[in-house]
């Protein structure tokens, strides 16, 4: 499960003593999102339902659903019929889940691979257009947001696209890690420049939108995480729209993967997650148009949802109080027993 605190979210993880994949039984991932949102009511949470395995998978990669086995190359998600079953899929969700007073909005995809951005730009735009006008049809002020994983690649390919004032309520989600490939050997004070550098990015990122990091970690490869990472991390996305931390906590993990572990070891204080936080009249001074829709609730809950299936991640939005992990454990052990 994932908890998050408005813009800071602590992650995701299997739940405890359930499969290992979630079942593909539409009715049954329903069901399970209808009691998502009940139980986020019951503890004060708002909701966003994130598409992260689209059909024929939007990356190859395990996380992108169960579709990408009959795509032996990868990235089947790409096909006009693909593209039209993800749009349905995001009507259908808007449709069940928009008149939901703690609904906060729909993340489109996640995480489209470095291909489709750079040979099929025009698909993925055009895939984005139709997934707000789907969400659209339902609510006229769910946020509406779209993964940009390459911003250093692709993020200017976004100017003028999705922008006001035919399309409101619009944010950009970066995945902002700092442990992959050559940063994997990366020394300390590298990690930590590199991480005081994601504030001007951010800043960048959002002359044409709110940008909020949809997943970070403490990870930094082989070399160990140090405090000025976390902290450095932790000033930079304070300039952005919100933050999820991946993961709230796994089975087998360590603390740079772990949210409760690294609030547990002070490491990150709880004060400094909530402090870090935009009022509601500064996020709207970014010049977006943000209704106040995005003010509901100081806790959110995150599902992502793969098509015939669902993933549950249970996060903190915004806490006005010192954040605990009593909610989204109790919604956990209801999860266990449905």
């Amino acid at each position: 499960y994932q908890r998050r605190v408005h813009g800071n979210v602590l992650g995701h993880s299997l739940v405890p003593g359930g499969p290992q994949y979630a079942p593909t039984s539409t009715d049954f991932s329903l069901q399970v999102l209808d009691r998502v949102f009940e139980w986020a009511q019951r503890y004060g949470l708002s909701v966003m339902l994130d598409l992260h395995g689209a059909p024929g998978s939007q990356n190859n990669a395990d996380h992108s659903g169960c579709g990408k086995s009959d795509y032996p190359n990868g990235n089947g998600w790409n096909t006009a019929a693909n593209r039209a079953r993800s749009v349905q899929t995001i009507e259908e969700l808007a449709r069940r889940y928009a008149g939901h007073p703690n609904l906060l909005g729909f993340e489109l995809l996640n995480e489209p691979a470095w291909n489709i951005e750079q040979n099929n730009h025009g698909d993925l735009l055009a895939y984005y257009r139709d997934g707000y006008a789907a969400v659209r049809q339902y609510s006229a002020s769910a946020l509406v947001i779209f993964n940009e994983l390459y911003p250093n690649d692709f993020g200017h390919w976004w100017d003028g696209e999705l922008t006001e004032p035919h399309y409101y309520n619009v944010v950009m989600d970066t995945h902002n890690y700092d442990c992959f490939n050559d940063r994997a050997s990366a020394s300390s004070w590298s990690h930590e420049q590199t991480a005081r550098d994601w504030a001007g990015s951010i800043d960048n990122l959002q002359r044409q939108y709110p940008v909020m990091v949809g997943e970070w970690s403490l990870a930094t490869g082989d070399t160990p995480f140090t405090q000025g990472f976390a902290d450095a991390q932790m000033d930079s996305f304070a300039h952005a729209f919100g933050c999820y931390f991946w993961s709230h906590h796994l089975q087998y993990t360590t603390t740079a993967w772990s949210l409760r572990d690294a609030v547990n070891e002070n490491i990150i204080s709880s004060s400094r997650i909530t402090g870090n936080l935009r009022t509601n009249t500064q996020r709207r001074s970014m010049n977006h148009q943000v209704t106040s829709t995005t003010t509901i609730a100081p806790l959110a809950v995150i599902a992502t949802v793969a098509v015939g299936l669902v993933a549950l991640a249970i996060a903190v939005l915004r806490r006005r109080t010192t954040p605990t992990a009593e909610p989204a454990m109790e919604i956990t052990a209801e999860l266990i027993e449905l």
